[in-house]
């Protein structure tokens, strides 16, 4: 069940082409978290990349214990060319299938860093990540990279 405003809408809007009684079968590609170094910094690791890079202080990165499933980019095009060569019908997630833990990942980053960071307000958690077996039957898995090591090696 989706968690946010935005999740509930994409939902509604699924179940409305899914009900249409048009004569074409389609195709959903339900694209998880993504990122590259293109992102705008507002979007989340670009932002935590972005602190890290311009504090001279302690930093406090609040709210970050929450576990999500990130690709890069191009990972995501390439599912999308899959699932259009292939005609592909139905709902498909476009995924890594791995959880990322958003507060390990900024201590990953950080040993490049290397700033002191401190954690708040993490008492609440959620965990936002799918599986992405059905696209495999289709030829596409993601690199076999996890993705924080792509990210490590990307900035």
């Amino acid at each position: 069940m989706p968690i946010s405003y935005y999740g509930k809408t994409k939902l509604l809007a699924e179940k409305y082409i899914l009900t249409n009684k048009s004569k074409i079968i389609p195709c959903i590609g339900r694209i998880f978290s993504f990122t590259s170094k293109k992102q705008q910094k507002s979007f989340i690791i670009p932002s935590i990349i972005l602190k890290l890079k311009n504090s001279n202080k302690k930093i406090n990165f609040h709210n970050l214990n929450h576990d999500r499933d990130f690709l890069p980019i191009k990972h995501v095009v390439k599912a999308i060319k899959i699932l259009s060569t292939k005609r592909a019908k139905g709902i498909f997630n476009i995924c890594s299938g791995e959880k990322t833990n958003l507060q390990n990942l900024t201590l990953k980053l950080n040993h490049k860093f290397k700033k002191h960071i401190e954690f708040s307000g993490n008492d609440k958690s959620s965990i936002l990540f799918g599986c992405n077996r059905k696209k495999s039957t289709l030829g596409w898995k993601p690199n076999n990279l996890s993705y924080s090591k792509i990210v490590l090696r990307d900035i």
